[in-house]
């Protein structure tokens, strides 16, 4: 990893974005069925770019992708897991699922 911090300009308007954040939890219920409860809805900041044909090859069992975006933010998105459905992200009307996260921390 560099030696060299721009994480300021996560902050810096010029370079960031407003996106909003939508996190489903789920819960089993008597009958052992999921329920997904009420989503948590947050305004988020950061990067988005348009996803390149190198990051469209690393997703997971090669699904097809109608449009897809790669965002860097603070914020810690997740993808689906056993307690969590995946983030979903919508971003100028449209929605996205998270499918892949990739920490960029030291």
């Amino acid at each position: 990893m560099a030696n060299i911090d721009v994480s300021f300009l996560m902050d810096d308007p010029d370079f960031i974005n407003t996106f909003e954040v939508t996190r489903y939890t789920e819960t089993i219920d008597n009958n052992g069925r999921v329920v997904a409860n009420t989503p948590g809805k947050q305004l988020i900041h950061g990067s988005v770019q348009a996803a390149s044909g190198r990051t469209l090859r690393i997703m997971p069992e090669m699904s097809t992708v109608n449009g897809s975006i790669e965002i860097y933010t603070r914020f810690r998105l997740t993808t689906a897991s056993d307690t969590t459905m995946a983030d979903v992200v919508t971003w100028q009307g449209r929605k996205y699922e998270v499918v892949t996260v990739v920490p960029w921390t030291n």
